[in-house]
Formats: C-alpha cells, sequence, structure tokens
C-alpha cells in the first residue's frame, strides 16, 4: 500500500485538527494557570501589604512595637516581625516569637516581596512583604501560599482531564464531519470508476449544494463531455483513416489482379505507372494523416519574421492547368513557419484548381495589425451550410470529382489547422458571385516594430 493511501483524507484531517487544537489548549491553559497564579499571588501579598502598612502606621502614631504587632487581625495566624535598622527583631507576633528575623530588611525604601519555604516549621511556601516604617525600622508581613498552591494544583488538574477530552471530541466530531463533507465525493469517485471508454455519455449527478462538491460534479460532467467528443473524433478519425487508405490499396490491388489474370497481353507499363500514381496518392494520405494525428502533441515548428508576400508569390507562380491571376502587396510581414504557411498557401491553391473553371485569383492585403490572403476561383461555389463543414476531415462535397483529382478530404482540415497554429483564421466568404473566396487572416508585423 502506498504511503498517499495508508491514511485516508478524513483520519488525517482529524489529526490536524487535534494537533491544532491541542497545541492551542496547552498555550492558552500554560498562560491561564500562569495568570491565574500570578493574581492570586497579587491578592495575597496586598493582604501582607496591607498588614505591614498597619503596623507601621501604627508605631508612627506612637505605639510601641509590642503593641503594634498585635494591631492586624487574624489572631495567631498573623505573621508580623518589627526589625531595627541594624536587622534586630524588636516584636513579633505570638507565632513568630523567638525566631529571627524572616528576611534582611536593610535598606529597604518601599515594599519589597519575598517568598519562604518552611516557615515556622511548615512545608508550607509563605509571601513575606517588607514595608519601611519610622526610624530606619522595617515591618515583615507574611502570609501563607498554601491556598495559592492549591488552587493552581486544582488547576492544572482540571485542565489535564479537560483539554485531552476536548482534543479527542475535536477530533471525533472532525473525523465525522469531514466523512459527512466527503460522502458526496466518494460518491462521486464510485460512479466516475464505473464510467468507461466503451461508454463515454455517462454523467454524474450534480447535487444542488452550491458549494465545491457541485463545482467538482460539473467540472467533472464537462470533463467527461469532452472525453466524448475527443474519442468520438478519434474513431471517426480512424474509421475515415481506414476507409481513405483502403481505396489506393484495393486500386493497386486489382491492377495486379487483372493484369496477372491478362498474362502476356497485360500492359505492364500502363499498370506500373497506375500503382506509382496510386502509390503516390497512399504516401500524400499517409502524410496528411500523420500531420493531422500529431498536431497539438508536439511542440510548435519554429517560427521566424518572414515576408508572407515572397511565399504567397512563390506558391502562385507554380504550374497549373489555369493561369493565376497574382495582386500580392509587398513587405506584408509576419511571425511564422515558411514550410507551414506555404503549405497552407498552396492547399488553396490546389483545392481552388480542382474547383474552378476558367479563373483563379490570389490576393494579398494587410489592413492595421492583420494580414489577408485570398485565394478565389470561379466554380460551383459552396453552399451556405457546407462552409464550416468543408473544414472538417474527410469532407468531400463532390466525391466521385475528389477522388478523381487525387483530392483525399484534408486538406482544407489541415489549412486551418496551420493557420490557427499561427494565431489567425480561415474562412469562406460570400461573394455574392459564382465561386468561392477563401480568405485567410494572420497577424501581421509592422515594419517598424
Amino acid at each position: 500500500m502506498s504511503r498517499g493511501r495508508s491514511v485516508s483524507v478524513r483520519m488525517r484531517t482529524a489529526i490536524a485538527a487535534s494537533v491544532a487544537v491541542a497545541v492551542a489548549l496547552l498555550i492558552v491553559s500554560v498562560a491561564g494557570v500562569v495568570h491565574q497564579r500570578h493574581q492570586l499571588i497579587d491578592g495575597v501579598a496586598v493582604v501582607a501589604q496591607d498588614q505591614a502598612e498597619t503596623v507601621a502606621a501604627a508605631m508612627a502614631d506612637g505605639a510601641a512595637p509590642d503593641s503594634a504587632v498585635q494591631t492586624p487581625a487574624g489572631g495567631e495566624s498573623v505573621l508580623i516581625q518589627v526589625l531595627d535598622a541594624d536587622g534586630t527583631v524588636l516584636a513579633a507576633s505570638h507565632s513568630l516569637e523567638g525566631e529571627p528575623a524572616l528576611v534582611d530588611a536593610a535598606g529597604v525604601t518601599e515594599p519589597t516581596r519575598h517568598v519562604l519555604s518552611g516557615l515556622d516549621g511548615e512545608e508550607d511556601r509563605y509571601l513575606v512583604v517588607v514595608a519601611p516604617a519610622s526610624d530606619g525600622r522595617s515591618v515583615l508581613a507574611a502570609q501563607s501560599l498554601e491556598t495559592v498552591d492549591n488552587a493552581t494544583r486544582s488547576t492544572i488538574g482540571l485542565l489535564a482531564v479537560g483539554d485531552p477530552l476536548l482534543v479527542l471530541l475535536v477530533a471525533l466530531l472532525t473525523y465525522v464531519l469531514v466523512g459527512r463533507a466527503l460522502r458526496p465525493v466518494e460518491s462521486l469517485r464510485a460512479q466516475a470508476a464505473e464510467v468507461t471508454a466503451a461508454d463515454l455519455s455517462a454523467r454524474l449527478p450534480v447535487p444542488t449544494t452550491g458549494d465545491e462538491v457541485e463545482r467538482l460534479s460539473v467540472t467533472l460532467n464537462e470533463m467527461l463531455a469532452r472525453l466524448e467528443r475527443s474519442a468520438d473524433a478519434q474513431r471517426r478519425f480512424v474509421a475515415d483513416a481506414s476507409h481513405e487508405l483502403r481505396s489506393p490499396v484495393a486500386t493497386i490491388r486489382t491492377l495486379h489482379e487483372v493484369a496477372d489474370a491478362a498474362g502476356d497481353r497485360a500492359d505492364w507499363p500502363a499498370v506500373s505507372a497506375d500503382v506509382l500514381s496510386e502509390t503516390a496518392r497512399l504516401e500524400r494520405l499517409v502524410a496528411d494523416l500523420l500531420l493531422l494525428a500529431r498536431s497539438g502533441s508536439t511542440a510548435p515548428p519554429s517560427y521566424e519574421l518572414l515576408d508572407l508576400s515572397e511565399v504567397v508569390r512563390a506558391e502562385a507562380g507554380r504550374a497549373r492547368r489555369v493561369a493565376v491571376t497574382c495582386d500580392v502587396a509587398p513587405d506584408v510581414l509576419v511571425l511564422g513557419n515558411p514550410d507551414a504557411l506555404a503549405r497552407a498557401t498552396r492547399n488553396l491553391l490546389d483545392n481552388a484548381e480542382r474547383h474552378t473553371h476558367t479563373l483563379l485569383e490570389v490576393t494579398l492585403t494587410s489592413t492595421g495589425t492583420t494580414a489577408h490572403l485570398r485565394v478565389r476561383d470561379d466554380g460551383d461555389g459552396v453552399p451556405a451550410a457546407d462552409r464550416e463543414r468543408i473544414f472538417d476531415r474527410f469532407v468531400r462535397l463532390d466525391e466521385a470529382r475528389a477522388r478523381d483529382d487525387g483530392g483525399t478530404g484534408l486538406g482544407l482540415a489541415i489549412t486551418r489547422l496551420l493557420v490557427q497554429e499561427h494565431g489567425g483564421a480561415i474562412r469562406l466568404d460570400d461573394t455574392g458571385s459564382p465561386g468561392a473566396e477563401f480568405v485567410i487572416d494572420l497577424p501581421r508585423v509592422s515594419p517598424d516594430a
């Protein structure tokens, strides 16, 4: 089993959510405990400081240290010491009688805090506040931190139990909710798995949820539609190619069978000429099929800056059965492949030559950023309903004449492919007169560019 499939999406999501919540809870819990402890210690410090300042105020009013330490309420639980300037204990509450100074208070000018442990023979920790008094004396007041420690331990215990339970609850909820969210996706996956190449017409149900699942369903159906169109086009291409290839092969075989049956009376030079003619036709057909089959699957040909006028003049100057009238504007610069543009022009001229009676006109002009190549004949023309269909593969409006003239029904399809690769377009204009006029529009490069 691959690593990508070892853990499901819902499990990975639940784990990720649990880890994120656990880290967040840990940070919040630690910060909360620290803040709570700080607040509790501040409260204890306020009580101790208040006791120390009360004793200091009593001594400032003239009370003796022994009587002043009895001023704060609390009985035996009150822990107070009065020290002179050199740290000698002048007076102490009942619980601290005979005890040395809790802390060194020499030079104290403002209240300070100290934490002690083991005070009065106990293991509890105490907070000692030192407050300055008159005549260089100082007052020490201690408060037990037992309540603070107990509250801290209680909070940590609650968090130690509550945080894991909360993380577990988040993991469980995430696992369940993600499972419910992915259920439509799993349903789509299962139904998509049932779609086979033999039948691409099936479509997936589109839930009306208005979310990503609905958009995924629409996208998958659009993909299936594209695949269906592509598969249909491929099947038609294979069927048409097989049909076209069968014709010259059958002709060659028939010529040989007839010649064999005639024996010594066979005109072998004529048979050889016919076979060579069919072989040439077969070679052209195979080359055209390879060009169409490779379209879009290989890197585009290298382009260069060239003068389209020279390409058109060279193709229009080839020997043909009818004269070609050529009106070509000079310096029509385009970015393209000369061989591809020459073939596109030649295909249009060959097509026009097969269908024309006496007229074959070639015109090259330019307007703004577009070059316009027009090839016109005076043949029977093309019906309006077929003006788009003739650019499809293996389309012949006159099947018999096209086969006799050597046409394969691929010339215009190849021309459109080559023109589109150059960022142009080809169309059949309605001239209102007999014949047909094909127009190729190509992006033109300004001589000043």
